[in-house]
């Protein structure tokens, strides 16, 4: 059964037992965007506070509702990179992978679609996980989710 997201910070936290952004992981699950709300909507956001984003990465569409935008935010700087659009309604298939301190990747139904090179060496622990939201800033989604999944490696 998919979970509906569809307020503001209608989300999904968690604050234990994260996975370790500093180094390989994988995350991955189901993902419908139910509206196009014409902005920015978190789908995925590790961070290192619940109040500020210093250092986080995050997959969400760009200000126009419905690009796929992936950010990467260290200590030192920003890199933000768009992918493909996506249709409301339609379910893709979403994994976020950190191969190592320069690779980030994120794959759109199993082909690569978004790259980061950014250094992430030295950038404090994860503090929280969100599914839908960015607490910081309260960003919302209306969308579903389905079969989310993590791994502590880089599949």
């Amino acid at each position: 059964m998919a979970i509906r997201f569809n307020v503001i910070l209608d989300t999904l936290t968690r604050t234990t037992d994260l996975l370790d952004y500093n180094t390989a992981y994988t995350f991955m699950g189901w993902f419908q965007l139910a509206t196009d709300i014409n902005t920015n909507a978190i789908l995925v956001n590790l961070s290192s506070s619940v109040v500020s984003f210093q250092n986080q990465e995050r997959v969400l569409t760009d200000t126009d509702g419905v690009t796929l935008r992936a950010n990467v935010r260290t200590d030192g700087g920003n890199t933000a990179t768009n992918g493909s659009a996506l249709t409301v309604g339609t379910w893709y298939h979403i994994a976020i992978v950190r191969a190592s301190a320069t690779d980030f990747q994120v794959y759109l139904n199993g082909v690569s679609d978004i790259s980061i090179t950014r250094d992430i060496t030295g950038r404090g622990a994860i503090a929280q996980m969100e599914i839908a939201a960015d607490g910081s800033t309260g960003l919302p989604a209306d969308m579903l989710c389905y079969a989310l999944k993590a791994w502590t490696t880089n599949l």
